[in-house]
């Protein structure tokens, strides 16, 4: 059988007197030994992802398993090809067909790893392809719906058969290389320049330097660290040794708060009056709505407020309006200010927008941020100040 124009073989094979299968000559290089020694690009693993998928689709649709489907049962070709190996042929259960589900997993997990290093740095290009492989291999996609779906979405990432055959001939030279056969070259139209096979590979396999080596080329900047972290250990020694009086005081002032406000003159000490509930905090299809100021902010000034809004994900678009209302804890005194609207596309889930509110005089105040439509729905309090104040 063939996906995206790249061979793909099922091989089963013969057990041994231990009863542990046994590899064909020539099968190539095993999935397990590619991603010890050489770094894929997320094109490449994709491409290897698909097949396995594919290959498991097609014996699922022919109500068989795998059985015991590993990175080792996993071979490239020097032409790029990709076959599956081993494996029993045992009836479709649905015990085993999740055991094959869970087997994938686990093998998408494994090429989103190898690929991710290498994927942070790729083109844009190939960045949906590594966004796609580590999504799959969260789990819940192919325990969910099985692999023809999520076979699919790799293939069409891809971008047809051009894509997967670029991303062949890479994998292709990388096994040649290994398998100590001439690779034949990449196609030149892929829009990420490829590691060369054998830099790719010598590079995964470069022993580590040694500690001595490490420690002499990093001692130009070592040393200024030093330098620097005595400085500052200095300085604050010296801080401390002419300050300490007046640091001793300020902590014993931080440790009684009570005191302090009791003695700051104008205040009576009175704990501001609790925030009543003015809505519930989930209503129609709107499930939560929440403000936060985005730096600290004081009563009789601006603040820039940032407001977010979820939703149960819909078909259509939403809208949704709010505005702020702003409690006196000292007085009980309420007043309304207009905030904003905001619009979610179809199937968003949340929408943030920001707002620039002009806090009123006030020793306690609170801000709550009350949805308007589709439904009725407060957020927690925002105090002002951020400690609560005092009456």
């Amino acid at each position: 059988m063939a996906y995206l124009g790249v061979p793909v073989q099922e091989e089963p094979l013969e057990s041994g007197p231990a009863g542990a299968p046994s590899r064909p000559a020539g099968s190539g290089v095993s999935l397990a030994r590619l991603l010890r020694v050489a770094r894929l690009s997320p094109a490449q693993g994709a491409v290897i992802a698909a097949e396995i998928l594919g290959v498991l689709e097609a014996r699922h649709a022919a109500g068989r398993v795998h059985g015991r489907l590993r990175a080792e049962d996993i071979h490239i070709g020097p032409g790029g090809e990709v076959r599956v190996l081993g494996g029993t042929p045992a009836a479709q259960d649905d015990e085993a067909r999740r055991a094959d589900l869970e087997a994938a997993v686990a093998l998408v997990g494994q090429l989103a790893a190898a690929t991710s290093s290498r994927g942070r740095h790729a083109a844009a290009s190939q960045s949906h392809l590594l966004a796609l492989l580590e999504r799959l291999a969260a789990g819940n996609p192919l325990i969910v719906t099985g692999v023809g779906q999520p076979a699919a979405e790799l293939r069409a990432a891809l971008g047809g058969p051009e894509g997967a055959e670029r991303a062949r001939g890479e994998l292709g030279a990388l096994a040649a290389t290994l398998l100590g056969m001439r690779p034949a070259p990449p196609p030149s139209s892929d829009p990420v320049p490829p590691v060369p096979a054998e830099e790719a590979v010598e590079e995964a396999a470069r022993p580590p330097r040694r500690l001595s080596q490490t420690l002499r080329a990093a001692w130009p900047w070592l040393w200024r660290v030093a330098v620097a972290v005595t400085v500052f250990v200095t300085a604050v020694w010296l801080e401390y040794a002419f300050l300490r009086e007046e640091i001793t005081r300020s902590l014993q002032l931080l440790r009684r708060p009570e005191a302090t406000a009791s003695a700051r003159p104008g205040t009576t000490g009175r704990p501001p009056s609790p925030v009543p509930v003015l809505a519930a905090a989930s209503a129609g299809p709107l499930t939560a709505v929440d403000a936060r100021p985005l730096q600290r902010c004081a009563p009789g000034k601006p603040c820039p407020i940032r407001v977010l809004v979820r939703a149960r994900p819909g078909t259509k678009p939403l809208r949704v309006g709010w505005s702020f209302e702003i409690i006196d804890r000292c007085t009980g005194a309420r007043v309304s200010r207009p905030g904003g609207e905001v619009t979610l596309k179809p199937g968003s889930d949340h929408a943030i927008a920001l707002n620039r509110l002009q806090l009123p005089n006030g020793r306690a105040i609170a801000v709550i941020v009350i949805t308007n439509t589709p439904a009725r729905v407060a957020g927690p309090p925002l105090p002002f100040p951020a400690t609560g104040g005092t009456c």
